[in-house]
């Protein structure tokens, strides 16, 4: 019991490390990465999933043992670290609010349009944080692979849009990470 709470929570530990400092140039890269994004993208999850799994193994007599005392403590790092992923996201709230300030200037939220302005909402629906990979919205279309430059995957992009179509409204375009190693338009973007 105690050797696989130990197990659990060294690896747990080292996948937040991963997310909180990437390494570089290793011969595992892409699967840190990969599991570096994943783990950064479902911290708040993760770390619920942290504290029940710990709850569990201290009910059922870990903490009996030394090797279930120091899963407790490397348990608990992997929990402030994932605490710490998660202030970091949230932060990223501000981070948008600037760069529409500085892209669209100080007052940007007067020339919305009131019946939108009046559903201008910055934080996230609970939706999305209860099941974050369903991210279809009812009043979105998306027109999908239109071709754009040359042939093939490479030059084709997607365009969302409220189905009543309004005029006059900014437009925003999003090119997904990944280094164009990896990544996909198909999923990166639809949050926005």
């Amino acid at each position: 019991m105690a050797t696989a709470f130990l197990v659990l929570s060294i690896t747990g530990a080292l996948l937040v490390a991963i997310a909180l400092r990437p390494p570089r140039a290793t011969p595992l890269g892409l699967g840190s990465f990969l599991a570096g994004w994943m783990v950064s993208e479902l911290a708040p999850h993760l770390a619920v999933l942290h504290v029940v799994i710990g709850v569990l193994f201290i009910r059922a007599g870990a903490l009996d043992e030394l090797q279930g005392r120091v899963a407790a403590a490397v348990a608990a790092v992997g929990l402030a670290g994932l605490v710490v992923l998660i202030r970091q996201g949230m932060a990223s709230g501000g981070a948008v609010e600037g760069a529409l300030r500085e892209g669209l200037g100080e007052n940007y939220r007067e020339g919305i349009p009131a019946d939108v302005n009046e559903r201008y909402d910055l934080r996230v629906p609970w939706r999305s944080v209860v099941l974050p990979f369903v991210r279809r919205h009812p009043n979105v279309t998306r027109h999908r692979n239109i071709q754009y430059a040359g042939r093939g995957r490479r030059g084709r992009l997607d365009v969302y849009h409220r189905r009543d179509r309004p005029t006059g409204r900014p437009a925003l375009v999003q090119i997904h990470g990944g280094a164009w190693v990896t990544g996909s338009k198909d999923y990166q973007g639809i949050p926005l």
